[in-house]
């Protein structure tokens, strides 16, 4: 009998070498492990070793046990830890958040329990590091098993082995092999109205091969219900169901209603806060530097807007990712990309060059550790378009090219590096390239221009646009409170209801007319008496994060008018009504002056019929 039992122990001492050869950690075998502690001799002379000193039955005590993290034989180390005996591996369905963990561990009874955890460390903040958790000590069912995962987000976890004596963890194997990624990635980060809405028609279009997360300030555009398959808000941020009134009627005279998912900040925080780096930037240039060293070959596409690209250089050399693993595609902001190109001096060949080698300095100390200290550093953006990585998109590029000085040395040179490097690619072409890829209707849901009402009922702006009384429609663009005091010159202490009276009056009688306040300032902004007005005379007031240019393109017989902004460079020709200034201020308004400019070949005359309101204008009625 006793012999019995020595050839069974001998048996499982024998398997722990087995085991061994294939563990986790180092990957050294109990008999190597041995030789490093002094043993001399064949594999065949230490499993004899391990009988007892006199190599008789009765001098055997091969009693299996488990003492300062290794196991011992008779009490005898075996030099054997436990790292040694636990074998991990994970397998990932490729590009996909999901795969599954395989956990082997030896004699797992003579433990009171063993348990696995899967989780990821993220940044360190305040001297706590952030955890995600796939799984949080979960009890092992069997000595050897295997589990499905589905990971949050892409990124690199750990499993933990626990080994138990009581409650007291005895022994934490950790191995970090689940690695769940990807061979691209597309991030976009966004602090504007129209480079959101430049990121979702490409965002739609999407076939889902590889992930995409987005970041936006201005994230009440989205119903982020309705992204497509492999987009998602960045990680840890929730969701919740908010209801909007559709300012539309049942026949019961009850104005209907539907539902979105609007976003919540997570754990990470918020991504915006007045130009801060925030915690959530923060989170992020950690996990995609985690991202890039779990896999080197792994690519990232950046989706950014010009005035903060600064963000895209810091999550991607600020990581020290090689170029020819990142590219760049930049956004114009809008009107504020034409006056920080003349700003930072770009209207001059000589003052781009100074630009270009600060850059190039810029660029070098992210790579060396240097942290940002603001998501604005919009100097660098012309100088960054002419990377060979990065692809600019504006909607007019000559409001860029025309301030080029003909009479500078170099003019041709420059004219012809900036255009090469400079895009035209105007809203309109955009909204087109998901039209012919059949994706519209999912762009509207995702602008919150579509929707299932509370009727169970599918609906869109539509609407509100195709009206039984024939008229076409005119929106009436806001702007920010303090921003409607002599916007442009259309007159000092004045909003905009000092001038509805005279729109309301003219254009009443043959256009349904519609408010679409700025992007960050909705009507509740307003304590002047706007929304009364607005109801007694049926102005319809529109949900303001959603781009106007969604409105323009996408439905018929909508006209603009109001304050002077970027939407205004959309414009198809005799779409805007009026602007709310100064005739000569807004024509030289630098991000729509190439479109005043008859002299140009490609002048369209968008502006012709445009009338001007201000305090002369409705003095003269």
């Amino acid at each position: 009998m006793k012999k019995l039992k020595a050839i069974l122990i001998l048996s499982l001492v024998m398997l722990v070498c087995v085991v061994a050869l294939t563990a986790c950690q180092n990957g050294k075998s109990a008999y190597e492990i041995a030789v490093e502690n002094g043993f001399q001799g064949t594999v065949e002379e230490w499993l004899e070793s391990l009988k007892g000193q006199s190599g008789t039955d009765a001098d055997i005590d091969l009693t299996l046990g488990f003492a300062d993290g290794e196991w011992t034989v008779g009490g005898k180390p075996l030099g054997v830890s436990i790292d040694d005996t636990t074998k991990v591996a994970f397998f990932q369905n490729k590009n996909q958040l999901t795969g599954w963990l395989y956990v082997d561990v030896f004699n797992p009874d003579i433990f009171d329990k063993v348990t696995y955890s899967v989780y990821r460390n993220g940044l360190e903040v305040d001297g706590v590091v952030s955890v995600d958790y796939i799984f949080t000590e979960r009890e092992l069912p069997t000595a050897t098993f295997s589990v499905d995962v589905t990971a949050p987000y892409f990124g690199n976890y750990i499993a933990e082995i626990k080994y138990y004596q009581g409650e007291v963890a005895v022994a934490t194997v950790q191995c970090d092999c689940v690695n769940v990624k990807a061979d691209h990635y597309n991030f976009v980060y966004s602090n504007s109205t129209l480079p959101v809405l430049y990121a979702s028609t490409d965002i739609v279009k999407s076939d889902g091969t590889y992930p995409t997360y987005i970041a936006i300030a201005r994230n009440t555009t989205f119903d982020w219900g309705q992204l497509p398959q492999n987009c998602y808000a960045i990680p840890n941020t929730t969701f919740q169901t908010k209801t909007t009134n559709l300012a539309l009627f049942d026949d019961d005279g009850n104005q209907k209603t539907s539902n979105y998912q609007a976003w919540v900040d997570g754990s990470w925080g918020a991504v915006y806060n007045a130009g801060e780096v925030t915690t959530a930037l923060k989170h992020i240039k950690k996990w995609i530097a985690d991202l890039y060293e779990m896999d080197k070959t792994s690519t990232f596409t950046f989706y950014v807007d010009d005035v903060v690209a600064n963000v895209a250089l810091w999550w991607s050399y600020g990581n020290n990712i090689d170029v020819s693993n990142f590219d760049v595609c930049m956004y114009t902001e809008g009107s504020a990309t034409a006056v920080y190109f003349s700003r930072y001096g770009y209207n001059s060949y000589a003052q781009y060059k100074q630009r270009k080698s600060d850059y190039q300095s810029y660029v070098e100390s992210l790579k060396n550790g240097a942290e940002i200290t603001s998501i604005w550093n919009v100097p660098h953006f012309i100088a960054m378009a002419t990377d060979s990585n990065v692809h600019y998109y504006v909607n007019i590029k000559n409001s860029l090219l025309s301030t080029l000085n003909p009479q500078e040395e170099g003019y041709s040179e420059y004219y012809a590096l900036l255009d090469s490097n400079i895009n035209s690619y105007t809203i309109q072409k955009a909204l087109a390239s998901v039209e012919n890829d059949g994706k519209t209707r999912q762009l509207e849901f995702l602008l919150r221009t579509r929707w299932i009402d509370n009727l169970g009922e599918e609906g869109s702006a539509n609407d509100y646009f195709q009206s039984e009384n024939g008229k076409k429609n005119l929106l009436i663009l806001g702007t920010s409170v303090a921003g409607e005091n002599n916007s442009y010159g259309c007159g000092e202490n004045t909003t905009l209801m000092t001038f509805l009276p005279y729109i309301v009056s003219k254009y009443s009688a043959e256009y349904n007319i519609f408010y679409k306040g700025h992007p960050s300032y909705p009507i509740s902004n307003f304590t002047d008496g706007r929304s009364e007005y607005f109801e007694a005379n049926k102005i319809v007031v529109l949900p303001n994060a959603v781009p106007a240019e969604t409105y323009m393109y996408l439905y018929n017989d909508v006209y603009i008018g109001g304050y002077h902004s970027s939407t205004m460079s959309s414009s198809m020709v005799g779409q805007t009504l009026f602007f709310i200034g100064d005739e000569q201020q807004i024509k030289s308004a630098s991000s729509t002056a190439a479109m005043f400019d008859q002299s140009r070949d490609d002048y369209l005359g968008v502006f012709e019929n445009t009338e001007y309101i201000n305090l002369q204008t409705i003095a003269q009625q």
